[in-house]
């Protein structure tokens, strides 16, 4: 996916698993362990123990995408803000 990506663990020992040219890297996290996922590279997170995993995943885009909202005084605010927002709607 086009979105960067970083995973923080809060419990349990996941591995992560990155593919790029071929290769296979593993490594084995742990509680607190934070990994940073650039753009584009194959990526997945595998549990090997019956313990729970629990961890927080947080996607980054250069540009994200605003919300759109619905009450005019909203969108007026976010165009003073944002001048290529009429644009989007």
């Amino acid at each position: 996916h086009p979105e960067e990506e970083v995973l923080f663990v809060l419990r349990g020992e996941p591995t992560i698993v990155w593919q790029a040219d071929g290769e296979t890297i593993e490594r084995q996290l742990g509680p607190w362990d934070m990994v940073y996922n650039p753009p584009g590279i194959i990526h997945g997170i595998r549990n090997n123990s019956d313990e729970d995993c629990f961890f927080q995943v947080m996607l980054g885009n250069p540009r994200p995408n605003r919300p759109l909202y619905q009450d005019e005084a909203l969108l007026s605010l976010q165009a003073k803000d944002d001048p290529d927002a009429a644009s989007r709607q």
